[in-house]
């Protein structure tokens, strides 16, 4: 009896859910530019070789920021570009024997073609995307004595590919106003990444899965 009781209850909150996403209203307008931040991870290790020393790490953290711009072709379909960059997050600081420092950093920096959709099936709000462009990783290193003095800097990049899909949910806050969040699963062809000419040896990268989740605010009109 408590169990029928449970079931018919779930059931009863799902029915009311699903009635009230699909009486959801669609967002006014066709043009739409938006920018936020993202936190990206790549699940892959992240192995460095020095000469014949291979160390390996646990999933590699970056945080970054983006901006998209899309226009509306047909009711169900939008196009747009986007473009992302993130650093690598952590603690890239090596402490040599005469008490200067070397700071190292990755970044990727990524621009894509996005189609998106907002099929009729559900509330116009929720989309999901298929992009399509390229990424540049970028390498820097930079040596300061104990003094706080800089030594030496320098850098290394890498041009790979970029495809992903993404999905997404966003809310309209205030006239034209909107709120987003959005989660994307990329794959990005740079494996490896010859590191600058005061540190030795490559880093691979890794080209797959790179999972971000990001959070947008834009207009609509």
């Amino acid at each position: 009896m408590i169990h029928t009781r449970g079931v018919l209850i779930v059931t009863s909150v799902f029915a009311w859910v699903v009635a009230s996403a699909a009486q959801a209203e669609p967002l006014a307008g066709r043009f739409e530019a938006t920018g936020g931040a993202h936190v990206l991870v790549l699940g892959k290790r992240r192995c460095e070789a020095d000469g014949d020393v291979v160390g390996c790490s646990g999933p590699w953290l970056f945080a970054g920021l983006d901006a998209a711009a899309h226009a509306q072709v047909i009711p169900w379909l939008a196009l747009g570009l986007r473009l992302a960059g993130g650093k690598d997050f952590g603690d890239g600081t090596q402490v040599d024997g005469d008490a200067s420092t070397r700071e190292r950093d990755t970044w990727l920096w990524r621009g894509s073609v996005e189609a998106r959709f907002d099929p009729p099936l559900w509330p116009r709000a929720i989309w999901i995307a298929a992009e399509l462009g390229g990424v540049v990783a970028v390498a820097t290193a930079e040596t300061v004595s104990a003094q706080g003095n800089t030594i030496e800097s320098s850098s290394t990049s890498t041009f790979g590919f970029l495809a992903g899909l993404g999905a997404g949910w966003d809310f309209s806050i205030y006239e034209g106003l909107l709120l987003g969040f959005e989660a994307r699963l990329q794959v990005l062809t740079i494996e490896k990444l010859g590191t600058p000419p005061t540190v030795t040896g490559k880093i691979d990268i890794g080209s797959f899965p790179y999972v971000s989740i990001g959070l947008h605010a834009g207009y609509r009109w």
